[in-house]
């Protein structure tokens, strides 16, 4: 995923369970643990950047400074700030149920924290802490929007390479507000929104091949 830090393998998968080698007396094997630290791993990663959104964008948002920034995302779709809350509570809720499963098992839940490094937005009302994702600095692949207007089929072969919109496969572009000054800045905005509304669809590409 474009702007996510990246982690160590051996970091998603240490547990400090009891792990049995087989399924018996429904125990977790220990390639059931490392599955399930993987999956909330990935939860993880992307709650932080759909509470990102939510901050700014989402439904709770509404009436906030980020105001101009909502009213660029409903460009895209006038229901875009339920959607942005909606996600946001999902993936909360994924992250929630697989590591209390996790911890049901005896098995040590997946916690991320000492990664949050990367500064938030300085917009006014963004919580300053440290974040595990970048979403100022974003390369976003929208090939698969290309792909969903075709009418050849990639299960026959056709490979996917013009982006929908050139150039933001390159470089580094925001998708949020950086500073109270970009919502204020026209064009830039919506440009800055309009980023953000490609790559949600590139995250749930992503999920897919997940």
């Amino acid at each position: 995923m474009a702007g996510a830090t990246l982690l160590p393998a051996s970091a998603l998968l240490m547990t400090k369970g009891k792990a049995q080698a087989d399924e018996r007396q429904g125990q977790l094997t220990k390639g059931d643990v490392a599955i399930l630290r993987l999956l909330a791993a990935a939860e993880i990663i992307e709650t932080d950047l759909w509470q990102q959104y939510n901050e700014l964008g989402g439904i709770g948002a509404t009436g906030s400074i980020s105001q101009p920034y909502i009213t660029d995302l409903q460009v895209l779709d006038g229901d875009m700030p339920q959607y942005i809350a909606d996600n946001t509570d999902d993936e909360m809720s994924h992250v929630a149920f697989l590591n209390a499963f996790l911890a049901s098992k005896g098995e040590q839940p997946v916690n991320f924290d000492a990664f949050r490094n990367i500064p938030p937005s300085k917009v006014t009302g963004v919580p300053q802490t440290g974040r595990l994702t970048n979403l100022q600095q974003l390369s976003v692949d929208t090939s698969w929007w290309v792909s969903y207007r075709s009418t050849t089929n990639p299960d026959l072969g056709t490979v996917f390479t013009q982006q929908a919109v050139q150039g933001l496969n390159v470089g580094q572009h925001p998708a949020i507000p950086v500073n109270n000054a970009d919502l204020s800045s026209a064009n830039h905005l919506l440009a800055i929104a309009f980023t953000a509304g490609f790559h949600f669809g590139f995250i749930r590409q992503a999920m897919r091949l997940r």
